[in-house]
């Protein structure tokens, strides 16, 4: 006679005690499931978070830009009217426009009137004789103040009198029949946009940087003295940034530093604000939850495994028994 094949042989999986502790890890399946599930979200929640965070920055220092080139923009106004009266008032609009940079702040270095072919006619910091060897028709401020009849900002720039890195900001002065009569101008020491960078509370490596509308880097929070006047406009993040305005994304920066990244453009100027925080460092939280559930992902694991094979063992152990 033939004998059935004993439920302890074969397969573990085909045997009473393998079906037992399939079924237990059945039964915590959808446990260790929603522990990944809130893995994952947790890590994309952490991004999210970074990602906002840099933007909410970016935004931050675009406003302070703002703020200098409003500043900057009411005193060309006010040196206008003062000027403009008398063009011809040589030593008296001098001394005027020297008193006026007396009050300000030192990151204002020059202050000056042009002729509309280029020539400096006042000047809060240049003498007379040295007016003499100096025109600025070449410079790109001065050209699109020409050409805009408004408000113009320049590249940064060395400066011809002081041998600073500035940026130049310059009105036109126009006559009542719309002919342009002179060209007002302002330096402001590219210092203080450096000094607008202000990393609050950023962790190591974070980068912040403004670049004008051409690429030229203006202020950088990391070796400024490397970066600021070199040319990035052929990165494809800051071309992105010209056309959308606004985005965030995770970015490798110009350093080959993976960044949590965020580009906006101010309002009042098209330069571009850049923010990023090291990937690495952003994700710190997130990678300190992902092993903590992990290890908990583990420990229920080998906690139910050895549960079940004990519950299979003493529920099996009589049926092979009596099969026996």
């Amino acid at each position: 006679m033939k004998m059935s094949p004993s439920p302890s042989h074969g397969p573990f999986y085909h045997t009473i005690r393998g079906r037992l502790m399939l079924l237990a890890f059945a039964a915590i399946a959808p446990l260790l499931l929603f522990v990944a599930f809130n893995i994952l979200a947790n890590v994309e929640r952490s991004r999210t978070d970074a990602l906002r965070d840099t933007l909410a920055l970016a935004r931050t220092v675009a406003a302070r830009i703002d703020d200098h080139v409003q500043n900057t923009d009411s005193l060309l106004l006010a040196v206008r009217a003062m000027v403009g009266s008398d063009l011809d008032a040589g030593e008296a609009n001098d001394t005027e426009l020297r008193a006026l940079q007396a009050g300000l702040p030192d990151y204002f270095r020059s202050i000056s009137v042009l002729t509309p072919d280029g020539r400096m006619l006042n000047s809060s910091t240049v003498s007379r004789e040295e007016r003499e060897q100096l025109n600025y028709a070449d410079r790109g401020y001065f050209r699109e103040a020409l050409a805009q009849r408004g408000l113009a900002f320049d590249e940064p720039v060395i400066s011809r009198t002081s041998g600073k890195w500035v940026i130049i900001a310059a009105r036109p002065l126009l006559s009542a029949d719309g002919s342009i009569r002179a060209v007002v101008s302002m330096s402001t020491l590219m210092e203080r946009f450096q000094a607008l960078l202000t990393p609050e509370g950023l962790p190591p490596g974070s980068l912040m940087t403004v670049l004008s509308q051409q690429g030229a880097v203006l202020a950088r929070s990391i070796d400024p003295e490397k970066w600021v006047g070199k040319n990035l406009a052929k990165n494809p993040h800051f071309q992105r940034a010209l056309t959308e305005r606004e985005f965030s994304a995770e970015t490798v920066a110009s350093d080959g530093v993976t960044r949590m990244a965020a580009y906006t453009t101010a309002g009042r100027v098209p330069w571009v604000v850049y923010v990023g925080i090291p990937s690495s460092v952003a994700q710190n939280s997130a990678q300190a939850d992902l092993a903590r559930l992990s290890a908990l992902a583990l420990v229920v694991l080998a906690a139910a495994g050895a549960l079940a094979y004990l519950l299979a063992r003493s529920l099996s152990r009589p049926i092979e028994a009596v099969a026996a």
